[in-house]
């Protein structure tokens, strides 16, 4: 399965790229994205992510939901997930970076600029539309894809270490390429130990549904504090 893994995950950026070219927004000075470019760009990127996810699930003859637990759960995926996601985005981020911020304020804008540059072009319906898009759409379709068709691929991978080896290392592995693909230097720490917790939460729950809430209450908490600080 890791062929359809990195073939979703190439297909998609080059779909992505394909169709949001075009220039962007200045703003401020700093060039940001249009919500119709914001959309192009992740639409673009998710066919290619969920189209991998469905073509392995075809290839085994398995549901998504048997493959990857794909549900969600009222308790305790929600309460669970909502902890998880809000907490890293407002404690963990805070504290891995502050012995940098603090000795270099400009970092601390530079480390919210990804945010700045998805959201700095777009108002009302259209700051809307790529709010909802980062805080809903983003955390469903990349716990599908790395947490669910990655990480599971690499567990596989490494099952000739032992059930022992092979989950952590599938975690970590996961966590890497999760961290990679947003193509982010500055945070990569951050994305890097954000990926470990959800391959944790994806493991001990056996399903989707905590590491997707976390996922999207960490996008969340990014957006509202992006948005209050305009």
């Amino acid at each position: 399965m890791l062929g359809y893994a990195a073939a979703g995950l190439f297909g998609g950026y080059l779909l992505g790229s394909v169709a949001s070219a075009g220039v962007g927004v200045s703003a401020g000075g700093q060039h940001v994205l249009s919500a119709v470019q914001v959309a192009a760009s992740l639409g673009g990127l998710w066919v290619g992510l969920v189209g991998s996810v469905m073509a392995a699930s075809r290839r085994l003859h398995r549901s998504i939901r048997e493959m990857f637990g794909w549900r969600i759960r009222l308790w305790p995926d929600i309460p669970l997930g909502l902890l998880v996601g809000a907490g890293f985005q407002l404690v963990v981020v805070p504290a891995l970076y502050f012995p940098f911020v603090s000795s270099n304020q400009k970092l601390e804008r530079a480390l919210g600029a990804p945010a700045r540059q998805i959201t700095g072009g777009s108002h009302g319906a259209g700051l809307v539309v790529g709010g909802v898009l980062v805080a809903l759409g983003a955390p469903l379709v990349e716990e599908l894809f790395f947490r669910g068709l990655l990480l599971r691929s690499l567990e596989r991978a490494f099952g000739r270490l032992g059930p022992g080896l092979a989950r952590p290392f599938a975690v970590v592995g996961s966590a890497v390429v999760f961290g990679l693909a947003h193509f982010e230097l500055l945070q990569l720490a951050g994305l890097v130990l954000l990926g470990v917790v959800l391959g944790i939460l994806a493991e001990t729950t056996g399903r989707l549904g905590a590491c997707t809430v976390a996922h999207a209450a960490f996008n969340t908490v990014a957006v509202v504090v992006l948005v209050a600080s305009r």
